[in-house]
């Protein structure tokens, strides 16, 4: 393998690394402040819950950046800019088709969803572009962004502990994705 491939193989381990982290300060923001029948965060919880999520979008901006940064110095089939109108496009769609015909209200949620499945996908064409088998992780991607659009979907339409484990599964799935990609590519 290239010496520089490698190079920017180790920046996208790093990467999910980041989103890894991300995923679990999410994870115990959501815990902290959804939990069912639990007591709103007050005082010093509050500012824990807060600190949780800051920390949250500090690490998934790192990885982002550092994902792209290093999938962009890989060989690839498809440009970034096309993975990123794709990801435009497919968003745009999304919200136009869960909010008109399912009457979920558009949340942030799915620009997350949305652009970490793109951001996956232009890593995966890189991965594949510096000789990698990208099979079981492309794979992966796909069943995790098929299960997160689901949950998303859905979340409305539940209450207590099924809302919460609905919110809960797309951290989840991002979070071990991103530490198996540490193992797979």
């Amino acid at each position: 393998m290239d010496p520089m491939a490698a190079t920017y193989l180790v920046g996208i381990e790093q990467g999910h690394l980041w989103m890894a982290a991300c995923a679990a300060l999410y994870l115990a923001w959501w815990t902290m402040f959804f939990r069912p029948r639990a007591e709103k965060p007050r005082g010093a919880e509050r500012a824990i819950g807060v600190a949780l999520i800051l920390a949250a979008v500090v690490c998934g901006c790192a990885g982002a950046v550092g994902l792209a940064r290093s999938a962009a110095g890989l060989p690839h089939a498809v440009e970034g800019a096309v993975v990123a109108l794709v990801g435009f496009a497919a968003y745009a769609a999304l919200a136009a088709v869960t909010r008109a015909v399912l009457k979920r209200p558009v949340t942030t949620e799915l620009v997350l969803i949305v652009a970490w499945a793109a951001l996956e996908w232009f890593v995966l064409d890189g991965a594949a572009g510096a000789g990698l088998a990208v099979g079981v992780p492309a794979l992966l991607v796909t069943l995790a962004f098929l299960f997160s659009m689901a949950c998303y979907v859905l979340y409305y339409r539940f209450r207590g502990w099924a809302a919460f484990a609905d919110g809960c599964g797309p951290l989840v799935a991002v979070g071990a994705i991103s530490l198996a990609f540490v193992l797979l590519l």
